[in-house]
């Protein structure tokens, strides 16, 4: 009868441990860099841009997730071209950044940007319009 017992113990104690496993509750997903400029999807932004060849103007962009990249935005309106004319950047950490883009008939040199809190960011780039070139700053709020 012991070993009969004992057995029974065995087969529970294995059924136990393989259906009675404990399930650590899932670790949270880490929020994207991104959301802080897309709130998740996409986020409108006034930007007041200081320009040396347009001088000062204040346009509205949308900063919004690139499907086709975990850690990209694109960004319509970008230097006041039109919707939906979309540029696109790489964000890592508080900041974005590209170079090289052709983009609505000009050609972004150079392009960065910094979050400078969770309702601003600001952004300093270089558009070349043919033999033209434009260096940019601009303060972006929600």
């Amino acid at each position: 009868m012991n070993r009969n017992l004992l057995s029974l113990f065995s087969a529970i104690a294995i059924c136990a441990s393989v259906f009675l496993t404990s399930c650590g509750g899932d670790d949270p997903e880490p929020t994207p860099d991104r959301n802080k400029f897309t709130a998740g999807s996409l986020q409108a932004w006034t930007c007041a841009e200081n320009s040396t060849v347009n001088s000062s103007s204040t346009f509205t962009i949308h900063v919004k997730n690139d499907p086709n990249s975990e850690a990209g935005v694109l960004i319509e309106n970008f230097y006041a071209a039109g919707f939906p004319n979309s540029a696109f950047a790489s964000v890592s950490g508080n900041t974005f950044s590209a170079s090289n883009q052709a983009f609505a008939g000009f050609n972004i040199v150079s392009l960065s940007a910094n979050s400078t809190g969770a309702n601003s960011f600001s952004m300093n780039y270089i558009i070349q319009n043919g033999s033209v070139y434009d260096t940019c700053s601009a303060n972006c709020t929600k």
